[in-house]
């Protein structure tokens, strides 16, 4: 009996039913997508969370993360530096850098306080550290100077100062080279024709360039000319990917390439805009346009055709 009038009632009823069962199906799919998003967003959410944690042995560039017992020394070391500056202890500040750091970029304490401790530490600061670049004996820290804001009670507008800070560590000692200066490194390369002897002695490496110290010997009965200037094109240091870097010619003259038939072992500098941290080794540098009789270039640029290129092999 019962059968009969469910039979009779699905039968009477089949177009609400199968309305009413739509509806049902629908709100269920809702429900289901509207869970799945909400999972979605609290996953996505944790992720961004997680990811945002400051670790400072993280090493963001290349290299290995830094170990935690180096980092803490490390750190105590940059602390100790800042802490001196802070205090007005630069004697203390300078003793903690590198001969070469010295050397290269504060041959003397007067300079280290002129150039580096009265433009950063022109009032008390604060820092911060994040491991940018590891390498070996070297690591390099982005460091973030902000005022101290208990002293200067200063709350808005906090003046920032990022500096690249490298830690060496020789025969177990830590020292430190500071302004973006990573390091420096002997080549001794040499590149020998019937006209010239160019040396390649040494590299300085910072944070976004790389400067090379030639010494160069005229060989032949001619003033050589290595390049006019005119543009950046024909000297390039090339990596080992064939990428080209520019030639920085900041306090770089035509004058400075000007190889004299009497010169001997002439010393250049030459800088390339090269970041620090990517994993493209030295090539070679190259002079793709030399002028080899410079006397006869300047008789007549227009028709003066005797150039020549030399490549320097770095490895």
């Amino acid at each position: 009996m019962l059968r009969r009038w469910l039979s009779e009632f699905i039968r009477n009823n089949k177009k609400k039913i199968e309305k009413i069962a739509k509806m049902f199906g629908i709100l269920i799919l809702v429900g289901i997508g509207l869970a799945m998003s909400i999972r979605n967003r609290n996953s996505r959410s944790e992720g961004t969370s997680k990811n945002t944690i400051y670790n400072p042995t993280k090493t963001i560039i290349a290299g290995e993360n830094v170990e935690t017992e180096d980092f803490k020394q490390e750190e105590n070391l940059i602390n100790t530096f800042v802490e001196f500056c802070n205090n007005n202890k630069i004697q203390e500040a300078y003793d903690l850098l590198t001969d070469e750091c010295k050397k290269k970029m504060y041959p003397d304490l007067e300079s280290f306080k002129k150039n580096y401790y009265s433009i950063i530490f022109d009032q008390k600061k604060e820092c911060t550290l994040q491991s940018w670049v590891t390498n070996k004996n070297y690591h390099t820290y982005k460091v973030t100077f902000i005022e101290d804001i208990m002293t200067t009670g200063n709350y808005d507008n906090v003046k920032k100062n990022i500096d690249y800070i490298t830690v060496e560590t020789k025969e177990q000692v830590k020292k430190l080279n500071i302004n973006n200066y990573i390091k420096s490194e002997q080549i001794n390369k040499v590149k020998k024709t019937d006209e010239l002897e160019i040396l390649v002695d040494s590299v300085d490496i910072y944070m976004n360039s790389i400067k090379y110290r030639l010494s160069i010997t005229n060989l032949s009965g001619n003033d050589i000319l290595l390049d006019t200037l005119k543009n950046n094109l024909n000297i390039k240091f090339i990596g080992s990917n064939n990428a080209e870097y520019e030639l920085d010619q900041t306090n770089l003259f035509a004058s400075d390439l000007l190889i004299y038939k009497t010169t001997k072992n002439k010393e250049i500098e030459l800088k390339f805009n090269k970041q620090y941290g990517t994993d493209v080794e030295a090539d070679s540098i190259e002079f793709r346009n030399v002028i080899m009789n410079c006397n006869e270039y300047i008789k007549d640029k227009s028709s003066y055709n005797d150039y020549k290129k030399i490549s320097i092999k770095l490895y």
